[in-house]
């Protein structure tokens, strides 16, 4: 009886320690690589200079939009309008910019992601933007209303 009593004592304490690095390892989430960020930003923005309007809303959740349908129809116009020279990640950091703190609560994991621009419309500025994961687990450029100031 006393082995017993002394097996369950051995399971009920492996169960707790495993439990517990579990959640202790899986509740942390990781930076995202930044070779990973750096090609969801340039296929985004190629996607977008190339016309793939499909490709480029597959890796977005932009915020500016109401529907699919307006944001086709904004893609397709920045298409038209703007030529991106490049675009380099400079930094990724945890948390969010303080912008997307509505969203903070919807994506358990949020990034914010220092770039580097350079293109026709505003010449070369910098901006953050916000990397999340969406319900698939697949991370997304978060795009909230931003103001660029116009090249002079």
């Amino acid at each position: 009886m006393k082995k017993k009593g002394y097996v369950i004592s051995v399971i009920t304490l492996f169960v707790a320690a495993a439990s517990f690095f579990y959640f202790n390892t899986t509740s942390k989430a990781s930076l995202p690589e930044e070779k990973e960020v750096q090609n969801i930003f340039e296929t985004y923005f190629e996607a977008i200079q190339s016309g793939d309007i499909e490709s480029a809303m597959e890796l977005v959740i932009d915020t500016r939009y109401e529907d699919a349908e307006s944001q086709r129809i904004g893609y397709e116009a920045a298409a038209k309008e703007d030529i991106i020279y490049s675009i380099n990640v400079e930094g990724i950091s945890e948390g969010d910019s303080g912008k997307s703190s509505l969203y903070s609560k919807k994506f358990q994991e949020q990034y914010d992601v220092q770039l580097a621009v350079k293109n026709q419309t505003n010449g070369a500025f910098k901006i953050t933007l916000p990397v999340v994961k969406d319900e698939q687990g697949e991370w997304k450029i978060l795009i909230l209303p931003t103001n660029v100031a116009p090249a002079s």
